[in-house]
C-alpha cells in the first residue's frame, strides 16, 4: 500500500512530462499504423450561377417592395477565409489535397539515425518520458485493483440511497396532488345543488324575461293598430 501511495505522490510530475512527449493512449497510434482512413471533414461549399443568384436577388427586392414592413436586406454571405488558418485549410479543399496525416514519430521510440548529440537527448528525453507513461499506468492499475472495488461499491449504494429519497420525494408529490383532487371534488359536491338552484333561477328569470318581451310586442302592435 505504502508503495502505491508513493507512486500516487509522483503522478502529477510523470503526467506533466508525459503531455509533451506520450499520448494518453495507443488507439491513435494502432489505427495510424494499420492505414486507417483519416476523415476530412471540411465544410461543404458550392458555387452558384450568377445568373441564378440574380434573378433570386430580383425576386427578393419585389418580395420586400410588395412589403414595406419587410426587415432590411441581409449582408452578403461570404466563406469564413478571415483566419490564417482557414484561409489555409480552403485553398487546401481548393488543391483536391488530403489531410495531412498526424505526427506519431512521439509514439516510437526508435535510434537517431545520424550521430547528432541533440538528436540523441532528444531520443532519450522521449524514452524516459514513455516510460513514466508506462510506469502511470503501472500505478493507475495499482491504485484501481486496491481501491476501485470499495469506490464502485460505495458509489453504488450512494445512487441507491438517492434514488430512494427520490422515489420517496415523488411519492409524497402524488399523495399531496391526491389530496388536492379530493377536497376540490367534495367542494364540486358540496357546491353542486347551489349551481343547480342558480342555474333554476337563471332559467326562469330568461323566461319571465321572454314572455314580457312578448307581451311589450303585443301592446306595441296594438297602439300601432
Amino acid at each position: 500500500m505504502s508503495t502505491a501511495l508513493a507512486k500516487r505522490q509522483n503522478t502529477t510530475t510523470l503526467a506533466a512530462r508525459q503531455q509533451t512527449q506520450a499520448p494518453d493512449d495507443d488507439v491513435a497510434s494502432a489505427s495510424l499504423r494499420s492505414g486507417a482512413l483519416l476523415c476530412d471533414a471540411m465544410g461543404y461549399q458550392e458555387s452558384v450561377d450568377p445568373a441564378a443568384e440574380q434573378a433570386a436577388q430580383q425576386l427578393v427586392e419585389e418580395e420586400l417592395r410588395q412589403n414595406p414592413g419587410a426587415p432590411p436586406r441581409l449582408p452578403a454571405l461570404r466563406p469564413p477565409r478571415d483566419s490564417s488558418i482557414m484561409a489555409a485549410e480552403f485553398a487546401r479543399c481548393d488543391r483536391d489535397e488530403d489531410l495531412a496525416p498526424l505526427a506519431i514519430e512521439r509514439y516510437s521510440c526508435a535510434p537517431p539515425t545520424g550521430q547528432d548529440p541533440e538528436a540523441w537527448r532528444s531520443a532519450r528525453r522521449n524514452v524516459r518520458a514513455q516510460l513514466e507513461h508506462q510506469a502511470n499506468r503501472v500505478v493507475n492499475l495499482e491504485l484501481a485493483e486496491s481501491f476501485a472495488e470499495h469506490a464502485w461499491r460505495r458509489h453504488v449504494h450512494d445512487l441507491g440511497r438517492l434514488r430512494a429519497q427520490v422515489a420517496a420525494l415523488a411519492e409524497g408529490r402524488e399523495r399531496e396532488a391526491e389530496q388536492i383532487n379530493l377536497k376540490r371534488k367534495r367542494d364540486q359536491a358540496k357546491l353542486g345543488p347551489d349551481i343547480v338552484r342558480a342555474e333554476r333561477a337563471v332559467v326562469e328569470r330568461l323566461e319571465r324575461h321572454r314572455a314580457l318581451e312578448a307581451r311589450v310586442a303585443a301592446l306595441r302592435k296594438e297602439e300601432a293598430k
